[in-house]
């Protein structure tokens, strides 16, 4: 008994679901659909992505969305539908099958900013675009009514109350002339008439082609693409109307006018005929792109020049090595075993103390290497000046301690260039590394300069800094 009841209950639930939804009114009726949503910055606001739902009709929303797509639906415009979604700024109705609008479409919608009814079945005539349809668009942008069913003519009255659109994308006939409407578009900035983007039916532009323009001269028009068009016949002067036109986009199209024939090679190698053509008007495809592309190359190679002068300075002992190994082969170079002493130590009278005390021992002691010093290691009753030449030729690096004391000293200035004579030959890299005094500071010679890396330049380090003493055994290697 109690599960008959049950079942008499769920009927008559679904019977009255059933009448509710038969009482609903139209608007009630419309898709209840979940469309993806995502905050965008772009549009300050919802994007409601419903592309490709198979949709027939507007879908319900969220009413606070300022983006939707609906591209790629089978949707069926009826009346004012859009005026639940005031904020609007962008709307993509591409692909829809449209073949006419509602008058009152875009009733509600002043906030539209981009529109977008690419490839649809939209006849340029009043039966598809009534009159008055764009009337409420008075902040709109981008419109973009490319791709669909030609006519003779183009109801360009329509296009007269977008009085900020800045960007059209539109489809062309034969014979085409833009009309009346057409003078509003005084913010126009991109004119596309591509037979990529759009039906390009023009084959001759005539000197009155743009005639409408002349009033505004289009001040802020400065791109125009016309590309993909099989043969096109240009007039004299039929780019003068725009003063500011700096992209003319002419690829994979021939151009061919009267009388005296000038040609220019596009990008893609295929020749564009010009005759008696406003060389202003095509500057850019015959003159700019070149120019532009020849510019572009001398300013990438100057600073590849720079690039490298810059590598050759830092590096250039390691270059000359590198060179020396490619050309003599790597057995013609010095090698540490070949020489007596592993450093040899140059340093002023006045600088002995840290020369014999600090800096020998962490050689001698820490790193084991053989070091020359020569109060040390110079013959007993010799000279001084062929004892230093001869720790010099015979070390596998040389260390230089300088200070103000070196600098002034003559036995430090011919120690000094000892070491550049047997340095600047470059067959061993690094092989001379720069000590600065911290407490008794003096400015490099530019003796030295020339023939020391920049890294070999290093400030004499504190008896307990271990980072900076391994780093000079690395140098030293």
């Amino acid at each position: 008994m109690e599960e008959c009841e049950d079942k008499i209950s769920i009927l008559t639930f679904t019977l009255v679901v059933c009448q509710v939804i038969s009482a609903a009114s139209p608007e009630d009726q419309m898709q209840t659909i979940i469309c993806p949503t995502k905050l965008s910055r772009t549009y300050k606001g919802l994007f409601a992505n419903c592309r490709g739902l198979h949709l027939t009709k507007i879908p319900v929303l969220e009413g606070n969305i300022t983006a939707l797509d609906l591209g790629e639906n089978q949707i069926d415009l009826n009346g004012s539908e859009f005026k639940r979604y005031p904020y609007l700024v962008y709307l993509n109705l591409e692909h829809n099958g449209l073949n006419r609008l509602p008058h009152d479409i875009f009733s509600g919608c002043g906030k539209l900013q981009f529109l977008n009814f690419q490839n649809n079945n939209l006849r340029y005539s009043l039966d598809s675009f009534p009159e008055n349809v764009f009337d409420p668009l008075q902040k709109l942008e981008i419109l973009n009514i490319g791709n669909n069913k030609v006519s003779s003519t183009f109801p360009d009255r329509i296009i007269k109350p977008l009085r900020s659109l800045k960007n059209l994308t539109m489809d062309t006939m034969d014979n085409f002339t833009f009309g009346e409407g057409f003078g509003n578009l005084h913010h126009l900035e991109v004119l596309c008439l591509s037979g990529k983007e759009a039906d390009c039916g023009i084959v001759e532009l005539y000197n009155h082609t743009f005639s409408v323009f002349n009033a505004s001269r289009l001040k802020h028009l400065t791109t125009m693409k016309m590309a993909y068009v099989d043969v096109m016949t240009l007039s004299e002067t039929c780019f003068n109307t725009f003063p500011r036109l700096e992209d003319l986009t002419l690829k994979h199209t021939t151009y061919i006018s009267t009388p005296n024939d000038t040609y220019c090679m596009t990008e893609h190698g295929s020749k564009v005929l010009f005759k008696n053509i406003d060389g202003d008007a095509l500057w850019h495809e015959c003159t700019g792109k070149p120019a532009f592309y020849i510019v572009s190359s001398m300013f990438a190679l100057l600073i590849s020049a720079a690039l490298c002068s810059f590598l050759v300075v830092k590096h250039k002992t390691q270059i000359v090595v590198f060179f020396h190994r490619l050309f003599r082969g790597v057995s013609g170079l010095p090698r540490r075993e070949d020489f007596r002493y592993d450093v040899f130590i140059g340093y002023a009278d006045n600088d002995c103390d840290f020369a014999y005390m600090q800096l020998r021992e962490i050689l001698e002691e820490r790193f084991h290497y053989r070091v020359y010093l020569h109060d040390r290691d110079s013959e007993l009753g010799g000279s001084r000046a062929i004892s230093i030449l001869d720790g010099v030729k015979n070390s596998w690096k040389m260390v230089l301690v300088l200070s103000q004391n070196f600098v002034t000293n003559d036995w430090s200035i011919y120690t000094m260039h000892a070491v550049a004579l047997y340095a600047a030959s470059g067959r061993i890299p690094k092989r001379l590394v720069i000590l600065l005094d911290r407490a008794n500071p003096c400015e490099v010679p530019d003796t030295l300069l020339c023939i020391a890396d920049e890294d070999t330049i290093l400030p004499i380090s504190r008896p307990n800094d271990d980072d900076s003493w391994d780093h000079l055994r690395r140098l030293l290697k």
